[in-house]
């Protein structure tokens, strides 16, 4: 089945639908199992249950360069719906090269990016936190989400996708051989937003629809500053091969990874050794495939990619559940037997703690631990009041009330470098320097406080009058 899109009828540019996802394919003389993913439900309940581990702060980096850790990575997987995926592509056949021990990191380490794309978290040193944003996003269906953290992604200027490839070495070198991603990304999503949905598309055809179309695109600048394994193997040439081998892999990624865990792509994968001739490149000549991203057979948009790609709310977008539960005078919250989203239970654990199976406790300390996340006296108490039947009791007002006069007395306003000035007359022109007196304070006696934002035009602005700060 071919498709032409109305703007390309003219050129005669089409894609080639699969009538029907084969159970089965042959890759070089042997069958292989077809394997679909569905996402759109593993999405909702993925989305709520990361943005809850992550506000009980049980999420962690590594300060130096800001990756998760191991054990971070085993958490995400313990609570992300199982799926097919970490299966097809981790088990190689005995053999085959290569083995692909970071396929398990796939789905934790795409969150991680994609929640840090559209700024739900934080780090606060070692721990990861949830912005105002993020815990916001508790309170809404993740339905109404997704759209939000694609189009955040596509934006983002800080990753290239091709990094997800560990064997392709040199990516940051001087030389620059990657162009920017952003734009390159731009061009995918729009020619995703021209596929309907429900349709499966091979990759294969989907990336020469891509290419011969305006969307085509090139993310290699100078192919000559990358190179496999090990830079003795020789640099890549500025071959045609080279560069759609980096172009289609670049394009897989997204799919596999960005796309299809905001749900808005479902998948069709098959283990993926097999599925390329690398003889011609030196050092990983006697490998089958590239990356586990290879093993992507096919994907299909679903209803809500559709929608999402084409910047419309989603159809299918629900209210939140009604809740309902008794806030007691003694602080107490009973939910009796209702059972709650994942997201309200979330709510419940982060202003409150639990009792029981059934009862939560409000308190000072609870509430000060939820405002220092990021959530509000204000926001709970509407939280609270649209649960609870009637006017909550004086109590708890007085509560809420008391915690949102306090903790409108103190206010962060950031770092500061304080910076010691022995000469009186000094400090006066700093302060009163035209450049400088909005970009620094005066914090008293023989000091000089500058916020860290400004230090760079700070010393900048110094240098050009004469004096260096050491």
């Amino acid at each position: 089945m071919k498709f032409c899109h109305a703007s390309y009828c003219q050129n005669l540019i089409h894609v080639n639908f699969l009538k029907t996802l084969p159970d089965t394919i042959n890759i070089r003389d042997r069958s292989v199992t077809v394997t679909a993913v569905c996402t759109e439900t593993a999405y909702e309940s993925d989305l709520a249950a990361l943005l809850t581990v992550i506000s009980r702060g049980e999420i962690r980096i590594n300060p130096r360069n800001r990756r998760l850790t191991s054990a971070a990575i085993i958490r995400i997987s313990d609570v992300l719906t199982e799926t097919s995926l970490e299966a097809v592509l981790g088990n190689s056949p005995a053999g085959e090269q290569p083995e692909f021990t970071e396929a398990a990191a796939i789905r934790p380490m795409t969150w991680f990016l994609l929640l840090k794309s559209a700024r739900f978290i934080r780090f606060d040193g070692s721990v990861v936190n949830l912005t105002r944003t993020g815990q916001q996003a508790l309170d809404r269906p993740p339905v109404e989400i997704s759209g939000q953290l694609w189009r955040k992604w596509v934006a983002s200027e800080h990753y290239n996708a091709l990094r997800r490839v560990d064997v392709l070495r040199g990516q940051t070198s001087m030389k620059r051989p990657l162009a920017v991603a952003a734009p390159r990304r731009r061009l995918i999503a729009a020619a995703l937003a021209t596929l309907p949905p429900g349709k499966w598309v091979t990759v294969r055809d989907f990336y020469e629809y891509i290419q011969s179309s305006e969307y085509a695109f090139d993310i290699v600048r100078n192919p000559r500053g990358l190179y496999f394994l090990r830079r003795d193997f020789g640099m890549l040439s500025n071959t045609p091969a080279t560069v759609n081998l980096l172009n289609e892999t670049f394009m897989r990624i997204i799919i596999m990874e960005i796309a299809a865990t905001a749900g808005i792509a479902d998948l069709a994968l098959i283990p993926p050794w097999g599925t390329r001739d690398l003889s011609d490149f030196y050092g990983i000549s006697h490998w089958t495939c590239l990356s586990p991203f290879d093993g992507l057979y096919g994907f299909r948009i679903t209803n809500r990619g559709a929608a999402i790609l084409n910047h419309h709310e989603h159809p299918e977008t629900r209210e939140q559940d009604p809740v309902t539960f008794i806030v007691q005078a003694n602080y107490e919250i009973h939910t009796g037997e209702i059972s709650f989203s994942p997201r309200t239970r979330a709510r419940l654990d982060r202003i409150a703690s639990k009792v029981s199976d059934h009862t939560w406790r409000i308190s000072e300390r609870s509430i000060l631990d939820a405002v220092e996340k990021g959530d509000s006296p204000e926001a709970i108490r509407e939280f609270l009041e649209l649960a609870h039947p009637g006017d909550l009791p004086d109590t708890v007002k007085a509560l809420l009330d008391d915690v949102k006069r306090r903790i409108n007395r103190l206010e962060d306003r950031g770092l500061v470098r304080l910076i010691a000035v022995s000469d009186p007359a000094l400090k006066a022109q700093i302060l009163n320097h035209p450049k400088l007196k909005r970009r620094c304070i005066d914090p008293g006696g023989e000091f000089v406080a500058v916020p860290v934002r400004h230090e760079k035009t700070f010393r900048a602005v110094l240098k050009a009058e004469g004096i260096i700060l050491r």
